[in-house]
């Protein structure tokens, strides 16, 4: 089982508002845990994304299920560059997926992030915002 952000469509300037739905990865094309229901479909499609959590001393809050959830501001950031104006978007977020006060869990969860990747149907890699040497690296 792991969770999905879905991240709900807006301008620039809204909100972030996002959900989570737990949803079943797929093994050789099997489901892991064939006797539960997937909400996200037979095999959800999602987009795994890489960054660097930066400095979590200052943070930001998002809209998680009509709650307030911390995040850095990094990822604040990507979402707002991902977020589409009219569709939502389906996520794998690692700060968010998974409980990250949970140990066991979040033991668990780094176990299977191979495999959360390689079922991702694009993994999408943020870097942070652009600085003024950023045309160097490119």
């Amino acid at each position: 089982m792991i969770r999905i952000l879905r991240l709900l469509p807006g301008e620039w300037s809204d909100p972030l508002r996002c959900e989570l739905h737990s949803s079943y990865i797929c093994k050789d094309n099997q489901p892991y845990m064939i006797h539960y229901p997937n909400p996200l479909g037979e095999h959800p499609t999602y987009e795994a994304l890489s960054y660097t959590w930066g400095d979590m001393s200052t943070t930001t809050t998002m809209d998680l299920c009509g709650h307030p959830f911390s995040i850095s501001n990094n990822l604040e950031s990507a979402l707002r560059h991902l977020r589409q104006d009219s569709e939502w978007r389906d996520l794998w977020v690692d700060a968010i997926c998974i409980d990250q006060s949970n140990m066991p869990e979040r033991s668990a969860q780094v176990l299977k992030m191979a495999e959360i990747y390689r079922h991702a149907s694009k993994v999408i890699v943020w870097l942070g915002e652009e600085s003024s040497d950023s045309n160097l690296a490119m």
